[in-house]
Parts: C-alpha cells; sequence; structure tokens
C-alpha cells in the first residue's frame, strides 16, 4: 500500500494476502461441502443416504465456514489500522529527492529509481517493482477475488513525476 506522509511517499505491507487466499479456500470447502452434506442428508429421506458421511460433511463445512469468518475478521481489522502504524517497506523523500528503505537508509537519488508492472509467479494479476542501481524490491501486488490492483500507486507515482511505467 502506498501513501503520503508529508512530503514522503511510503510504501508499508498490511500483511494480509495471506488472508486474500485462505478466504478463498475456506469459502470454496465450506459451500463444496456444505451442499454435499444437504444432497446426502437428503437423500437419507429416500433411504438411499449415509447419515454419517451427512453429518461428517456438515461438521466440515461448519468449521470451514467459521474458519472463514475468523480470517475475514481478521482481515478486517489488519485492513483497518493506520498505513502510519504499519513499518514501511520503502520510501520516497520528495524533498530530498531520494528513495529509502527501511531504517531510513538512503538507496538512490530519484532521477535513478524507476517504477514497472512485472508478473507474479503465482498470480495472473500484476505486482509492482521498484528499481533503482543496485536493487529492486517488489512494492505493492495486485490481485484478483477483490484485491485492487497497481494501477493506483501507478498513477500517484507519475503525478510526482516519478518514473512509472
Amino acid at each position: 500500500m502506498l501513501y503520503r506522509e508529508g512530503p514522503r511517499l511510503v510504501f508499508v505491507d498490511r500483511g494480509t494476502r495471506w488472508t486474500v487466499w485462505l478466504r478463498f479456500v475456506l469459502g470454496l470447502v465450506a459451500a463444496i461441502t456444505g451442499v454435499n452434506a444437504i444432497v446426502m442428508l437428503a437423500l437419507m429421506a429416500s433411504g438411499q443416504g449415509s447419515w454419517v458421511v451427512g453429518l461428517v460433511l456438515a461438521v466440515l463445512a461448519s468449521a470451514a465456514g467459521f474458519g472463514f469468518a475468523r480470517v475475514h475478521r481478521h482481515a478486517r481489522v489488519a485492513q483497518a489500522r493506520s498505513p502510519s502504524e504499519l513499518n514501511p517497506i520503502l520510501g520516497i523523500d520528495l524533498d530530498r529527492q531520494t528513495l529509502f528503505g527501511p531504517g531510513e537508509q538512503v538507496l538512490a537519488p530519484l532521477d535513478q529509481v524507476s517504477f514497472h508492472k512485472v508478473f507474479q509467479v503465482t498470480s495472473s494479476a500484476k505486482a509492482l517493482e521498484c528499481r533503482w542501481p543496485g536493487g529492486r524490491m517488489t512494492v505493492s501486488r495486485g490481485g484478483g477475488m477483490g484485491v485492487r490492483g497497481v494501477d493506483g500507486a501507478l498513477e500517484a507515482l507519475r503525478g510526482q513525476g516519478l518514473r512509472a511505467g
């Protein structure tokens, strides 16, 4: 996530990326096992289903649904935290025209810094990478399932006159 702090633009990591995938998996497991539990219990009425299998599926669906709710609540609390409470992973000091890392160490002058959309190995969505002489870092990740892309950050960087493509 990119946010402005006075004359600085700061990238922070909310640490919630794992929640997107876990919510998807738990929701899918809850839906599939829940539907199968209902079908199995409905078949039981006609003498063809197994109440043991139906009960096991219902318990599994309930556990996955409960897990989904817990992970979702955790993600909402983490998303509500102010960016200033989080540790910066990379920053831009517009007054000093420098790129700085965690701990405020200067990494490069801004005229040697560029931002690029790159592919992510585990997703079809793009990530945003910062490049400077001697280093590079992924500063933002886009994603599916309700996760915003990196276009907003690119526009904000371009708006400050930075090389972002």
